[in-house]
């Protein structure tokens, strides 16, 4: 008989902490330490959702070619602008 080890398996060692979306929910969370990419029509509400639900830098990489930018005003009432980070790639292949 096989004894199986935790390490050798295809599951990782330990789970890895998240971030749930809704206060009180664990049905919908985002795994901790990963870059996550949102689109659509509430794409910065859905990011300013989340960087209020956490502490530290948050990175915003949006493409140098789109005229887009956020507006300090409207940050200010979910985060605290100082921790944003900007990037903004000349190249398709650097957004990532």
């Amino acid at each position: 008989m096989a004894v199986s080890h935790p390490l050798l398996g295809r599951r990782p060692a330990h789970s890895a902490a998240s971030i749930p979306l809704f206060a009180g929910s664990t049905d919908i969370s985002l795994v901790q330490g990963r870059v996550h990419e949102v689109s659509g029509p509430a794409r910065r509400t859905f990011a300013m959702l989340l960087a209020a639900r956490t502490d530290g830098p948050v990175f915003w990489i949006a493409p140098n070619w789109t005229p887009d930018r956020l507006n300090s005003e409207g940050v200010c009432a979910w985060i605290d602008p100082s921790r944003l980070l900007f990037a903004s790639p000349r190249r398709a292949e650097d957004l990532l």
